[in-house]
């Protein structure tokens, strides 16, 4: 027979604080919104993100994480789904989360700042596709049902917790798009043609168009337009001048597409503006 063992608080914070069962509702986050798990005390800390300039802040651990630890909890405002079934869905927060078909989790705008919320502080993980930690639904003794964030591997003392927030493109904000087609090159290494098949693969779900946003300009995979010096896309009408070997916008030059289609039935070589004048 299972029999329990009682240990009676320590921890300073579990001495000063008496918790109940408070979970959200539509219009409270809780009813102590600054008294901080005391589990998450122990384990995370909120700091600056390394994931970019403008990521803000993450969450990174103080002490080692095992694999299937848990890391954080993700409490919030319980809003209804109500377009579920619909296209036009709700719109997007940057720390909203589902918690199943119907509720979701999220924390408005006045509550960002830890001075206003600080109870729980899964919403603050970051994304990443390399992400070390995954979401899990869990029934909190205070907050009830609610959503914690997993380790998926070993997680050393100040390392950063990172996330997949699982986004559907379709939906995504812009900073999220942009993130994804840059996986897709760098840490996938798929070509261009392949990125390409997986945004018409996208819009194809969504039936929304999904553009493509060109490579960084430090990346090999720029291809720089010999007048304007934007990025040369796979789906872009252009060509490559056969004397300097450079890439043009067809919009960029004299040349139009007739011209093009000329050039190739008389197996003539096709040049840009500036080389024109040495043909």
């Amino acid at each position: 027979m299972p029999i329990p063992e009682i240990e009676f608080p320590t921890n300073r914070m579990e001495v000063q604080n008496t918790f109940t069962r408070d979970p959200s509702t539509t219009v409270c986050i809780s009813k102590y919104p600054s008294i901080r798990d005391p589990y998450e005390h122990q384990t995370i800390y909120v700091a600056k993100s390394h994931q970019g300039k403008d990521a803000g802040e993450g969450v990174f651990a103080k002490r080692f994480i095992p694999k299937g630890s848990l890391v954080a909890l993700f409490n919030g405002f319980r809003q209804r789904d109500t377009t579920i079934h619909s296209k036009t869905m709700p719109a997007f927060s940057d720390y909203r989360i589902a918690l199943d078909r119907c509720v979701s989790l999220d924390i408005p705008e006045k509550f960002k700042n830890l001075s206003a919320y600080r109870a729980t502080l899964g919403h603050k993980a970051c994304h990443s596709f390399l992400n070390n930690s995954v979401f899990h639904e869990i029934n909190h003794p205070r907050f009830g049902n609610i959503m914690s964030v997993v380790a998926k591997e070993d997680i050393k003392c100040n390392e950063e917790v990172l996330v997949h927030y699982n986004y559907r493109i379709c939906q995504a904000p812009e900073w999220y798009v942009h993130l994804w087609f840059e996986h897709l090159r760098e840490n996938e290494n798929l070509t261009e043609e392949e990125v390409y098949q997986a945004a018409k693969k996208e819009s194809r779900l969504s039936q929304l168009p999904l553009n493509v946003p060109p490579p960084k300009r430090t990346s090999p995979r720029f291809l720089p337009c010999g007048r304007c010096k934007g990025h040369v896309g796979l789906e872009d009408s252009s060509f490559t001048c056969d004397i300097c070997e450079a890439w043009y916008h067809l919009t960029c030059s004299q040349n139009d597409i007739n011209d093009l289609k000329l050039y190739l039935e008389n197996k003539e070589p096709i040049t840009c503006d500036e080389c024109s004048i040495f043909r």
